[in-house]
């Protein structure tokens, strides 16, 4: 196993202990056990030209919470619950494409620098990628490390306006292979939205790379 596997599964491991020795938060019991009546379909807007949607409404306190112990504590619970609303809308947004198209897409996590990923162990969207659904219909596949951070930036959260939010992660994606995601249609996932800033330059990126077409969900907004 090597170091990044190594890291994981101590993750893995200490968020076990934690669940054990610290009950469920009344709120995460509320999410996990929730149905449609936390959804919310919102489509934001990127300088008038790419779209993000966003399954959830972070102004939710339950929302909130269960955002905080996917991105903070690497739960797996959470996770499995967020795979289950993401397949819907991979689902939807996909089935057209495939059906049409005879191919698989890409689905690629937003990446965390190497520093953030060695702090915190683990990569929220990766956790829910794993546990997305397949059943028979293999219309997609993970690719997980197809496109990296390069430079290590400012929390999002910590940038007051706009425009430095776009100047804060200016050139700081890279696509590995760029044959990987030629004439691919991708869809890029991330926890949560606010400005679109950071799913906008992925998907920069992923287009310059040769990507035919670009579809972005964030879990929250």
């Amino acid at each position: 196993m090597d170091f990044k596997g190594i890291l994981e599964r101590i993750s893995s491991l200490a968020s076990s202990v934690s669940d054990w020795l610290f009950p469920i938060h009344e709120d995460i019991s509320n999410f996990l056990n929730s149905n449609e009546s936390l959804v919310g379909a919102y489509a934001i807007s990127q300088n008038g030209a790419n779209e993000f949607e966003a399954i959830l409404n972070y102004r939710n306190r339950v929302v909130r919470r269960a955002v905080w112990e996917l991105k903070y504590r690497g739960n797996r619970a959470v996770a499995r619950k967020f795979a289950q609303l993401l397949e819907d809308r991979l689902q939807s947004v996909l089935e057209d494409e495939v059906l049409f198209e005879n191919t698989k897409a890409l689905v690629i996590p937003i990446p965390l620098s190497e520093a953030r990923r060695r702090e915190r162990g683990f990569n929220q969207m990766e956790l829910v990628l794993e546990a997305v659904p397949r059943g028979d219909k293999n219309y997609f596949e993970v690719a997980n490390g197809a496109l990296i951070k390069i430079r290590d930036t400012p929390p999002q959260t910590s940038v007051r306006k706009r425009k430095d939010r776009l100047s804060n992660l200016n050139g700081c994606f890279t696509v590995v292979d760029k044959n990987s995601v030629k004439n691919k249609t991708v869809v890029l996932v991330d926890d949560v939205t606010t400005t679109g800033a950071t799913l906008s330059e992925a998907t920069r990126e992923l287009k310059k790379s040769g990507a035919k077409k670009v579809f972005a969900i964030a879990l929250a907004h």
